[in-house]
């Protein structure tokens, strides 16, 4: 694993850095193709004259070249979109029980 330095410069506040760095982990590191964030290592704010600036270390690994992908059948299809449809719906009325 390797780490790397990433900038964010004239965030208005606080919160914009923070969105900002909870995106990374899991996406492509920019200006390395192949590689990904795996996780922040440290962390730095800069206040400046036009908001803040951050500077992020950053672990990176090579993104597996083996992905698997899943292939679902149409019947699975069918039946999932058949148990999703009712999200949200209220729930049926049970009928009156019988007993014999």
């Amino acid at each position: 694993m390797e780490t790397r330095l990433l900038g964010y410069d004239k965030a208005a506040n606080m919160t914009e850095i923070a969105d900002w760095a909870n995106a990374l982990p899991g996406k492509e590191f920019p200006g390395t193709p192949g590689y990904r964030v795996r996780r922040i290592v440290s962390f730095q704010i800069l206040p400046g004259e036009e908001g803040y600036a951050a500077m992020v270390m950053v672990e990176i690994e090579e993104m597996s070249q083996d992905v698997e992908q899943t292939v679902i059948r149409e019947a699975d299809v069918i039946e999932i979109e058949e148990i999703t449809s009712s999200v949200g719906e209220p729930p049926e009325k049970p009928g009156p029980l019988v007993s014999e």
